[in-house]
């Protein structure tokens, strides 16, 4: 067992006008999709406790009689070991003491009936490093389906359809994730979910989550890390207070800009201007603009309820399977919809696809703010 790479050295910086996370030099026209997407999911707590949460969270997850496969760093060749989870814990101190650094591997159960092969890495203050953060959570789902589920009788397919049945699939999983780590752990207090295994800009992710009820550290970090390429590692900032954030923003000359994608940029001073609100106005701005739904989008709300009722009764045999390709990908990156969620512990979600980015909700937002044209 090894901890996967990244796509890209964390230390490189991208050039201002390039979007070094999608492009990953594969052939937009490949028939089946060329590049099979993953969901990774950070998050940050403070090192005095980390250990602890990250055990707790564990114990929520993993059944009792269900093993873990811990790499094991005292061997001197990352050999693992396979423990329980009452086992594990005390191995886990061990390493976590010693080493500042843990990675485990073991079977998550989410419904209906399935069972997630996932991979946890946590890192204490000082060994924080390639943009993993301090949690670090992957599984073997990828946000893309390899193959899509569709019945003939429901009549022809269309891309829209197809696309937003793949889109179903990964959706209820990645939201059972983001729940078990930041609504039932009070530790983590910020993060997200990506499809990608490095923590980048907030506003490039697909989901973000505030314990505080404000989004705006999306914005401040973000800037952090993409100003001038900076190429900040957000686990070392992401426990800073906001008012401290908002200074490190200000640092910065007026009228400076970052990139963020598309060629769009977004500049110091909307920056401050959007971190300085109250979060109410923020998180009711962008729960506007999430109701939103793009055109394409609007008629599957009914539709797709629809064919997953179908196909949940129907028999193996009169279900066909659609190769997924990436047409579907570029569909729900442009089409699908963004949601915020109030939290019942006081928190704020920003839930999207992994694939799509959040920034065409904060645009939106910003704009309907009057900070942006």
């Amino acid at each position: 067992m090894s901890e996967p790479r990244s796509y890209c050295e964390p230390d490189s910086a991208p050039p201002p006008d390039s979007d070094p996370y999608w492009d990953l030099d594969y052939d937009p026209e490949s028939q089946p999709s060329a590049r099979l997407p993953i969901a990774s999911f950070f998050a940050w707590c403070p090192d005095t406790n980390r250990l602890e949460t990250f055990l707790r969270l564990l114990s929520a997850w993993v059944r009792p009689s269900a093993k873990l496969e811990i790499s094991d760093r005292r061997s001197g060749d990352s050999a693992d070991v396979i423990l329980r989870m009452e086992e594990a814990a005390p191995h886990l101190r061990r390493e976590y003491r010693e080493y500042g650094y843990v990675f485990v591997d073991f079977d998550f159960d989410v419904p209906p009936g399935v069972t997630l092969r996932m991979s946890a890495s946590l890192r204490a203050d000082h060994l924080l490093g390639a943009d993993r953060g301090p949690l670090w959570v992957s599984c073997d789902l990828s946000p893309l389906p390899e193959q899509i589920p569709y019945m003939k009788r429901l009549g022809p397919s269309t891309l829209a359809i197809e696309s937003a049945l793949a889109w179903q699939i990964a959706m209820q999983h990645i939201h059972e994730i983001l729940e078990r780590i930041f609504m039932s752990m009070a530790g983590f207090t910020t993060g997200g979910c990506i499809d990608y295994y490095s923590w980048l800009s907030p506003i490039r992710m697909g989901s973000t989550y505030h314990a505080d009820g404000n989004p705006a550290r999306d914005l401040a970090m973000s800037w952090l890390r993409e100003h001038r390429n900076k190429m900040v590692e957000l686990g070392l900032v992401a426990g800073l207070p906001l008012d401290v954030l908002r200074e490190r923003v200000q640092a910065a000359a007026y009228g400076e800009s970052m990139w963020v994608m598309d060629g769009e940029r977004l500049t110091r001073e909307e920056v401050i201007e959007a971190i300085s609100l109250p979060p109410e106005a923020l998180v009711a701005a962008l729960e506007v603009c999430a109701a939103k739904r793009h055109p394409e989008w609007e008629h599957l709300e009914t539709e797709l309820p629809r064919v997953i009722e179908e196909l949940e009764k129907a028999e193996a045999e009169d279900v066909e399977m659609i190769a997924a390709t990436d047409d579907h990908l570029a569909f729900i990156q442009e089409c699908s919809p963004a949601y915020v969620e109030r939290l019942d512990n006081g928190g704020i979600l920003l839930f999207a696809h992994p694939c799509r980015t959040l920034w065409p909700l904060w645009s939106d937002a910003l704009s309907l703010l009057g900070i942006r044209p």
